[in-house]
């Protein structure tokens, strides 16, 4: 038996059989963590989405627009759980393809609520990867899954601005400087950064440009919803009229108290204590299918001008009614010595306490023998320095600084103490998120 599963093993590999897919959840294109745990998923039609999983494609291949329907022989087909013959699938426009991800658009069903009154009935859909020719329909999606998937523009009401990568948090940026820059690096005082860029020069708004108040920014999202019409010169659809955003915002790790719910039905955040003016303009980027776009002022706040310069963490937040996950996407902001100063004075969180505990290798020693003293800071998690002194008994202070490492400092002091009793304190210096904190001890010193 043994031998004959070896051998069909062969004979699979002689004809090049195609591993099967395994497809492990489907997301939003934007923010994907919005959409754990996986499980069946509506997306609204002409949205980007994702399909993560194993064994997805052969190889690893991006596209550019207009998106093709094959890329590396892969085809990302939505199969009617009403019928069953190929004549029936919507195929996608296939923005990458790799092994464990696959970047598309969501056809269009004829879904797509224009109005409350235009509004058809969602229609499920199972996923089936088509593969140099070869058809993977899985059935038991039909009953749903991380490969079932529902067209409805009202159940798929997300709008999600895309993430960049993770970036400083702009109140930490003069406390904590080292954790900023742009990458995908997560990492204390740092948050997912959104696509949102300058609507003039196309800039990115990060750390090194922030946002202002009244500056004209564009945000870049996928999944353009609620009150669509389809502008009858461009074809591309357009929120008419276009409702505002709401910025909820944070300083020090502290949300700016007044935060509120709105209560509005447009898109993004519902949460926040700035909210923009009607938008420019909202809808369907031009240049790429299944991007959206918003043309919008960032709020002005009415207060009088602030004397010096401040700097906070706008964000947007979103929610994921099905699951459960809730994601803030971050935008560094300013406000210049000039602007209306905003906000009061946010009182920084209280840093977690310490205790410094000092001790003697030998104590007391005999004039010209060796000494050593350790330094232990709990918890073990502190980052930072620990400044060492003692006095003699001349009433002389040396002090010397030391950086701490796991939690502790080994301190080998020569010989050259005279006879008599010598006051040592040590003190942890603190860091962004824990106090400081002192230890002491009476190092005496014999003649002999």
């Amino acid at each position: 038996m043994r031998y004959i599963r070896l051998l069909l093993a062969f004979v699979g590999l002689a004809l090049g059989q195609t591993a099967t897919p395994n497809i492990s959840n489907i997301t939003n294109a934007a923010l994907p963590t919005l959409d754990q745990p996986p499980a069946s998923i509506a997306l609204p039609g002409r949205s980007m989405a994702t399909i993560l999983g194993e064994n997805l494609a052969d190889s690893t291949l991006s596209a550019v627009p207009p998106w093709p329907n094959t890329l590396g022989g892969t085809e990302v087909h939505l199969a009617s759980d009403t019928c069953f013959d190929v004549s029936c699938d919507l195929v996608a426009g296939l923005i990458y393809v790799s092994p464990t991800q696959i970047n598309f658009v969501v056809p269009d069903d004829g879904t797509l609520c224009l109005t409350a009154s235009t509004c058809r009935a969602s229609q499920p859909y199972r996923v089936v990867l088509v593969r140099d020719g070869q058809r993977f329909d899985d059935r038991s999606f039909m009953i749903g899954g991380p490969g079932n998937l529902t067209i409805d523009s009202f159940k798929g009401d997300y709008e999600v601005v895309f993430q960049m990568g993770y970036e400083c948090l702009y109140s930490y940026s003069l406390t904590d400087p080292t954790s900023c820059g742009l990458s995908w690096n997560q990492g204390p005082h740092r948050a997912l950064l959104g696509a949102v860029t300058d609507a003039i020069s196309g800039q990115l708004l990060t750390t090194k440009a922030p946002v202002h108040q009244g500056q004209i920014i564009t945000l870049w999202f996928t999944g353009l919803t609620g009150n669509l019409t389809i502008d009858s010169q461009s074809g591309f659809l357009e929120q008419t009229p276009p409702l505002p955003v709401n910025f909820g915002v944070a300083q020090l790790g502290q949300d700016v108290t007044g935060d509120v719910d709105f209560g509005l039905t447009g898109p993004y955040s519902q949460y926040g204590i700035l909210q923009t003016a009607k938008p420019l303009w909202v809808g369907e980027s031009p240049q790429i299918v299944g991007l959206d776009q918003m043309n919008v002022a960032f709020p002005t706040c009415p207060n009088s001008p602030a004397i010096s310069e401040k700097h906070y963490d706008a964000f947007m937040l979103y929610g994921n009614g099905g699951s459960g996950e809730t994601v803030r996407l971050y935008l560094p902001f300013i406000v210049r010595p000039g602007d209306p100063d905003c906000f009061g004075v946010i009182t920084p969180p209280a840093k977690l306490s310490t205790t410094t505990t000092l001790t003697s290798s030998v104590n007391p020693i005999i004039k010209g023998q060796a000494i050593i003293w350790t330094i232990a800071v709990s918890p073990s998690t502190v980052t930072g320095t620990v400044t060492v002194a003692f006095t003699s008994p001349t009433s002389t202070v040396v002090s010397t600084t030391w950086s701490l490492s796991g939690g502790t400092l080994v301190v080998n002091e020569g010989t050259a103490f005279n006879a008599g009793t010598y006051l040592v304190t040590a003190t942890y210096n603190g860091d962004g998120s824990y106090a400081a904190s002192t230890g002491t001890l009476n190092q005496v010193v014999l003649a002999q």
